[in-house]
């Protein structure tokens, strides 16, 4: 089974009829976001305070950073924060559409270059 994304605008929760994010938890996020980056002062301590935020502030169930490791077709888990984020720490996830670790929603946003929700 191969991953898919759906991407969603906050404007297209009247289209789908699907809850957006409210505009007091994106303001709360938006002002979450520029503290850390006022904080931060390792690109690592700015990854985990924007996941902080987005579950904390933004009221996502989990949020994770991963970037790709560049010698290799995994990815490498910068920050998590949230439910499920210690057992996410765990899971190899690979970014090479030939494998099965990369079919799901992390391997197929790499590939797109775009963010999935």
């Amino acid at each position: 089974m191969r991953g898919r994304c759906n991407m969603l605008n906050p404007s297209d929760s009247e289209r789908t009829g699907q809850p957006g994010p409210s505009l007091r938890a994106m303001y709360e996020l938006s002002v979450a976001t520029n503290k850390a980056l006022l904080q931060a002062r390792t690109p690592e301590t700015l990854y985990q305070l924007i996941c902080d935020a987005a579950v904390g502030a933004g009221k996502f169930l989990m949020c994770a950073i991963l970037t790709p490791n560049p010698s290799s077709s995994w990815a490498r888990i910068e920050a998590a924060a949230g439910r499920g984020a210690e057992m996410l720490r765990q899971a190899p996830i690979s970014i090479s559409e030939s494998t099965a670790e990369s079919q799901g929603i992390v391997g197929v946003a790499f590939r797109n270059r775009a963010t999935c929700v």
